[in-house]
């Protein structure tokens, strides 16, 4: 198991006592501490991001720390030093206080230079709460990332997402991607990594709902591709998974993003899931799914 440095682990320390300290100098300069320090904040930032890449054999976690310290007192709300402090106590092992930061990142969220960093970092903290064994935490950083969804959790869209569940199992998943299309990349992990791990649950009732989360990655995917295409020839309409991918072909870029999507892999999941599914029609669309995917495989020889 890894363990923090002994000069970690003291700046450590020296951070958790300190820190609370911090909000007493709101009458430092926001680009200069009370000691007269003229270095922005986001100067030290820099530097602890460098001291701290975790592909550089140079690194040094204890200077990174100490440097993520000196910019939060400098300016005491800046989550993204924060989450640099996250990540070092996490490579280090330290679940425990990279929890911490990574939760008061996420309280100052607002500040975020990127405000979308959010849902990743919510990410970041399911993730290692997953890696931890602390599964009903991991589930609910999770369902966070998805009740931003405005089309799988919100009020007004419930009928959208009915409607496409009840297409799937109507008139299979090419229908549903001439219909529709989504647009919240954000939650597109957390109902990837959800449908796993209700996949995992043997219900019945479980797996209809992963066949949602499912769903609505492909959508989701598959919407972005179709986009790209479009941009690269104006008049191409979706007309079924297989067309889509062999159309991707003759654009690199696009078939990248599909591979490094995974959306084969995850359109089989999907049919992977048809399979133990309980409503009418679950079966068929399994079966269209797979006809689809051989199509690709066949054509692709």
């Amino acid at each position: 198991m890894r363990t923090r440095t002994a000069a970690a682990s003291v700046l450590g320390l020296l951070i958790l006592f300190c820190l609370p300290a911090v909000a007493r100098a709101q009458s430092a300069d926001a680009d200069g501490d009370a000691d007269g320090d003229d270095t922005p904040a986001w100067v030290y930032y820099e530097r602890a991001e460098e001291a701290s890449r975790f592909d550089s054999p140079e690194r040094d976690y204890a200077e990174a720390l100490r440097l993520y310290s000196q910019a939060l007192t400098v300016q005491p709300v800046y989550p993204e030093a924060y989450v640099g402090m996250a990540r070092v106590y996490r490579a280090e092992g330290d679940t425990t206080l990279a929890e911490r930061y990574y939760r008061t990142a996420l309280d100052q969220a607002d500040a975020l230079q990127i405000p979308d960093e959010e849902y990743a970092l919510q990410l970041e903290l399911a993730e290692m709460l997953e890696q931890v064994g602390r599964d009903r935490e991991f589930r609910n950083a999770l369902q966070r990332v998805i009740n931003h969804d405005p089309v799988f959790a919100g009020e007004g869209n419930n009928g959208q997402r009915r409607a496409m569940r009840e297409r799937l199992y109507e008139s299979g998943l090419n229908r549903v991607l001439v219909l529709y299309r989504l647009d919240f990349p954000q939650a597109l992990q957390a109902h990837r990594e959800y449908a796993d791990y209700l996949l995992q649950q043997d219900s019945a009732e479980q797996t209809d709902l992963a066949v949602e989360h499912l769903l609505f990655s492909v959508v989701e995917i598959a919407g972005r591709a179709v986009d790209a295409i479009i941009d690269r020839e104006f008049d191409y309409q979706f007309t079924s998974v297989s067309d889509m991918l062999l159309t991707a072909q003759r654009y690199p870029e696009v078939q990248r993003y599909l591979e490094e999507m995974d959306f084969l892999g995850l359109v089989l999941r999907l049919a992977q899931a048809l399979d133990e599914a309980t409503p009418d029609g679950a079966a068929q669309a399994a079966a269209g799914i797979r006809h689809e995917v051989q199509a690709t495989l066949s054509l692709q020889r």
